[in-house]
């Protein structure tokens, strides 16, 4: 079956089209492409710290031939199309494997599924690679040897020389994001998604290491929306600059158009239906979803399940006095962790923690540990970055929140702990 992320069998267009029945313009029909973008990104960053990954390096994967150990930093995990993106990386190789380069590529996957069939494609839209450091030359068999007997104490020392490498940004390379890159996107029939692919390439018949980052494209915050213009449709004809002479003569009233529920879009989930809508239908087929507005943690759930940006959502359920009262100011950390689980898109999840925790009464470091434990290993860096401010017994219970955390977590932390302790 014929498939391409730019066309083929999988395109999503939005159009608006109307009909005049009776009068001067009976039968007349118009359409034209309506273009629309996403809601912007929050301007927060969200960077990712990758945990230093120490991996067993074979040749025709049964020789040992030691390990690579390396790890890596992202700026921001949420950009734009055209903005650009760095990549911090540091290395030590303490294999006899020779390592040629070590690349950073930005993948798109386009995924796609209707009647049955479906397709999926992936591919680099931009790459680049290191610069190859002294870390990066390989041992020696007597460097071997003595790198296996004295192993168990250099492993804290390799984590801090490779955690102070890339906060000191030694090896950086900056990639733009092209402007022919879609969307990050999930929906019930298609789904994009991007990510950062660190790959060691070492020579042939080794393990070449590779660690994945996730990265979110979006519409940035201070992004202008593209004209008509820059979105033709063939088909459609020109946009008329006046109404005709005769406009107003007849009074001409369209009776209102709902669209059915079943063609609903809400944050990116769209339930299938074969046929458009019928223009001359006066009443939806289904009723139209209406949000529950009663403030209660399970409606505000529902509405995060749905909304376009979580973020905004919260913050404007929180500037509303009921809500503030009845739902978020007693809030347990049991609550705290279901409203961010509700949040369907991880790389948002941190900024509505943060929201969240500054308008809790009782807001202490449970709250901080019950959140580490149920979010995606990726974000546990910034979500206890964001969420150590509002903590109002930090001071007494800090150690709780520490031996939740991984060597790694507790350096990449160290300074947010510092500043706050002092």
């Amino acid at each position: 079956m014929y498939h391409s992320d730019h066309g083929g069998h999988c395109q999503i267009v939005y159009k608006i089209k109307a009909q005049l029945d009776g009068g001067l313009f009976g039968g007349f029909k118009q359409e034209y492409v309506l273009p629309v973008k996403a809601t912007p990104m929050p301007i927060t960053p969200v960077p990712y710290n990758v945990e230093p990954l120490r991996k067993n390096v074979k040749y025709c994967c049964c020789f040992d031939r030691g390990t690579i150990m390396f790890g890596a930093a992202v700026s921001d995990t949420r950009i734009g199309r055209g903005e650009q993106i760095d990549i911090s990386f540091s290395c030590k190789n303490q294999s006899t494997a020779e390592i040629q380069y070590v690349s950073v590529s930005l993948k798109q996957s386009i995924y796609w599924s209707a009647r049955g069939h479906s397709s999926t494609s992936k591919h680099a839209i931009v790459s680049q690679t290191f610069q190859k450091t002294d870390n990066m030359e390989k041992l020696n068999k007597d460097e071997m040897k003595r790198k296996k007997l004295d192993d168990e104490r250099a492993l804290n020392t390799d984590y801090e020389e490779i955690f102070t490498a890339i906060q000191n940004r030694l090896n950086v390379v900056t990639l733009t994001v092209p402007q022919t890159a879609y969307h990050s996107y999930k929906g019930g029939c298609c789904t994009v998604s991007h990510y950062l692919k660190i790959c060691i390439k070492t020579s042939g018949g080794v393990t070449n290491p590779e660690v994945t980052i996730p990265i979110q494209i979006g519409t940035l915050s201070d992004e202008n929306f593209e004209s008509v213009e820059s979105l033709p449709d063939p088909s459609a004809p020109p946009l008329p600059s006046a109404p005709p002479a005769d406009w107003g003569k007849s009074d001409i009233i369209a009776p209102p158009v709902f669209a059915p529920a079943t063609h609903q879009v809400y944050a990116g989930s769209v339930v299938q239906s074969e046929n458009e809508i019928d223009l001359n239908s006066p009443q939806p087929s289904a009723p139209m979803f209406e949000p529950d507005t009663t403030p209660s943690l399970n409606s505000l759930i529902n509405e995060l399940k749905v909304s376009i940006s979580a973020s905004s959502t919260v913050r404007e359920r929180i500037q509303q006095r009921d809500w503030k009262n009845q739902v978020f100011a007693s809030m347990t950390p049991s609550d705290f962790v279901s409203l961010i689980r509700s949040v369907n898109i991880e790389f948002d999840q941190a900024e509505v923690a943060g929201e969240v925790a500054s308008v809790i009464d009782n807001f202490g470091c449970q709250y901080i540990i019950a959140v580490i434990r149920s979010v995606s290993e990726w974000i546990r860096v910034t979500m206890v970055q964001r969420l150590l401010p509002h903590a109002k017994d930090l001071k007494l219970n800090y150690k709780s929140i520490l031996e939740e955390l991984s060597e790694w977590e507790k350096l990449s932390t160290k300074r947010d702990f510092d500043s706050l302790l002092e």
